[in-house]
This record gives C-alpha cells, structure tokens and sequence, in this order.
C-alpha cells in the first residue's frame, strides 16, 4: 500500500492484516480522489474528514493532495499505532488524528461548528453502520451544501433508502466495492 500522488507520491504505508481494515485499492483511491478533486464545487485545498481511518492512507493521501486540514478518527489503538507510524514522515500540523468512536467525533466536531468539505466513511461492512453513520451525519451536520459526503461499501449492502436517494449524487462500481457520494446531505 503506498500514497499515489502528491508531496508524499510513493510513500509506502503499513497495514494490518484483518477482517477490520481493508485497505482501499490503489484504483479505487485513485479513482475516488480524481472525482474529488475534479469536481469544481469542492474545495480541493480545503478540510477532509476520515471517519474510520484505518490505517489511514485515505488521510494521508489527501494530505499528499494538499488538504490544508485532515482530521482522521479511529477508535482501535492498533490501527492508532499504525496510522501513527504511516504519518511519521508527513509534515507536524498537517493532519490531526482522534482516537475515538465516530459517534463521539462527530458530536464534538458539530458542538466545535466545524464544517468539512470532503467527508470520507469507509466503516467495517455488513455491520449497519453505513445507515447508522448517514443518520448519524444528518443529526450532525459537519458539512455544507457543497461537501462531498463518500461512502465506501460493499456493493452487496445496500444502505440507501428510498428517501435517500434523492440525495446520491454519484455512484461508481469497483468489482466488488461500490463508492456513494452525496453533496451535502439533503433534508
């Protein structure tokens, strides 16, 4: 696993091996952060929102792309320490990282009123939190009417409700993982 583009472009990243971290595959980053920063409402050089960092690769790979704030959260201290040894070598101040649950996070970065233009959730699958975490962002809302709001998910966990649907803005096929973007998050 290794950043694909930017300052850190080659940086090779550590990975735990299990059921709970799949690393996202380097034509599915590459693809997702394409659209990311293609798409001319999103601010390219502005805040980015990991919610279930990992090993933290999509983090440091938007902070490669030069996101002046990326925010990563993980509740795991084995993915921390891993995360932790992948950022060692980027530039202090350049990401902030938050051990702890993403219900919680998301409470105290909306109590904060901090709003994120690029909010990435990739939750372990096949475990209701893709729903759960949608909810979770609508109660919350850290985003603005431009923020692209990406899920990564199995393409056999259909997530999206009937009243959500209005709300999909793209959705783009990966073998077997499908990514599900929203702008904003509509009432």
């Amino acid at each position: 696993m290794r950043v694909i583009a930017g300052k850190y472009r080659g940086l090779k990243l550590k990975t735990i091996e299990n059921e709970e971290i799949r690393p996202t595959l380097d034509r599915v980053k590459e693809s997702v952060f394409n659209m990311i920063m293609n798409d001319a409402k999103t601010v390219s050089e502005g805040s980015f929102l990991d919610l279930f960092a990992g090993s933290g690769s999509i983090g440091i790979e938007a902070v490669s792309r030069g996101f002046s704030s990326v925010c990563m959260v993980e509740k795991k201290k084995e993915h921390i320490k891993i995360i932790k040894e992948n950022t060692k070598r980027l530039e202090q101040g350049s990401f902030q990282l938050y051990q702890e649950d993403y219900k919680t996070a998301l409470r105290r970065f909306y109590e904060e009123k901090a709003l994120f233009d690029v909010i990435y959730l990739d939750p372990p699958f096949h475990r209701g939190l893709m729903k759960e975490a949608f909810l979770l962002l609508k109660q919350y809302p850290v985003y603005h009417e431009n923020s692209l709001i990406l899920f990564e998910h199995p393409i056999d966990e259909d997530f999206i409700s009937d009243e959500m649907k209005p709300a999909v803005f793209k959705q783009k096929k990966y073998g077997k993982i499908m990514i599900t973007i929203f702008r904003g998050i509509n009432e």
